[in-house]
């Protein structure tokens, strides 16, 4: 138990820093990249090898083709139809849902690596683990030749 604890933290310790530098390194490009479309993983597609970009494209336009209360699980919509019941309106509901941090809009604007080749999740966690080992190796020369 305390293994697979020490091993979760230290994975996912990776993926944040790994994340975190993407992060920064797209903020600095001026690219349109959010930290949480870094971290989470690619959505699952449909698709023939080689038509990765095509299936992304097609997810994209579903998604947002859907309305926000059509993504909504049966609980929220529940919840909903009891705030329009108390005299709210549905945008109403709706942004109080999500000022409560209940409801999570889709980052659309992100083109996911193709799952086939390499997830975010596993570049994050590659670049957070190398980070660590300069960190590491940093304070060791440091401590044995400086202090």
């Amino acid at each position: 138990m305390f293994r697979d604890l020490l091993n979760g933290f230290i994975r996912y310790t990776c993926i944040f820093l790994g994340a975190g530098i993407r992060y920064i390194y797209h903020l600095l490009k001026r690219d349109g990249y959010s930290f949480h479309s870094l971290v989470t993983d690619a959505p699952d597609l449909n698709y023939k090898p080689g038509h990765y970009r095509e299936a992304f494209d097609k997810w994209k336009s579903e998604q947002l083709g859907k309305s926000l209360p059509q993504r909504l699980s049966a609980e929220l919509k529940a919840e909903l139809e009891s705030l329009e019941k108390e005299g709210m309106t549905q945008a109403e509901a709706l942004e109080m849902m999500k000022a409560a941090g209940e409801l999570d809009s889709l980052d659309l604007d992100i083109f996911p690596r193709d799952p086939e080749w390499f997830s975010n999740r596993a570049l994050d966690g590659f670049i957070g683990f190398i980070l660590i080992v300069v960190l590491l190796a940093a304070a060791i020369f440091f401590f044995k030749y400086m202090g």
